[in-house]
């Protein structure tokens, strides 16, 4: 219960943190990407490292592994792109509304794709869950819409590229560990963009 409320109040605090650097300092959304990804990952890598010594380069192991791998480096890519490019043109609470829709792709991923038979009150969640979306995000009426289309868009890009972060590294994560696998995929993710977004070169106004 405690890691729960303290990861809402992490989450919440990064859109707000984030808002404030890509409206007000020109950060862009690879920037933050790439600081954020590089520390968390160095960290957790790190810390695998000092609880498992060798055994940390497991994920290396197999080709499958590192196949898996670079697939969820993508998954995580595509979520935090996504996410803070809705902050960007949009901002932080509508990101976050439209980042909460992915419990629904996942259901929707699983009905389409793996045949899963959706049970009545799954449906009725799903629908209310829709309603609620579009009523905290046009207030009520389509007329206080006022959200860019890329901020929208990006919104919609940001729940299903997160249901492929839950859905695409589940073998992976069963194989080698949930630490493990993440703490790689998000070093990999910070150093993949930092090769095409230097955030050291930005201006700090």
């Amino acid at each position: 219960m405690t890691m729960a409320g303290l990861a809402a109040v992490f989450l919440g605090s990064m859109g707000v943190a984030g808002q404030y650097l890509l409206q007000n300092c020109h950060f862009t959304p690879m920037d933050l990407i790439s600081i954020r990804m590089l520390l968390a990952g160095s960290i957790f890598v790190g810390i695998e490292f000092f609880l498992l010594k060798r055994g940390a380069l497991k994920v290396f192991e197999t080709k499958q592994n590192i196949i898996d791998l670079i697939i969820y480096t993508l998954t995580i890519i595509g979520t935090q792109l996504t996410f803070f490019v809705c902050i960007q043109y949009a901002n932080a609470p509508f990101a976050a509304v439209l980042t909460a829709t992915v419990p629904l792709w996942i259901m929707l991923f699983m009905f389409v794709f793996q045949h899963k038979h959706l049970t009545v009150k799954e449906i009725f969640c799903g629908i209310v869950a829709v309603a609620g979306v579009v009523l905290v995000v046009t207030g009520g009426s389509f007329k206080n819409f006022n959200v860019s289309g890329i901020g929208f868009w990006a919104g919609i890009g940001s729940g299903i590229t997160g249901a492929f972060y839950v859905l695409l590294p589940q073998k992976f994560i069963a194989r080698v560990g949930s630490g493990l696998a993440t703490s790689w995929a998000l070093l990999l993710t910070g150093v993949s963009v930092t090769l095409f977004s230097h955030f050291w070169n930005e201006p700090l106004d």
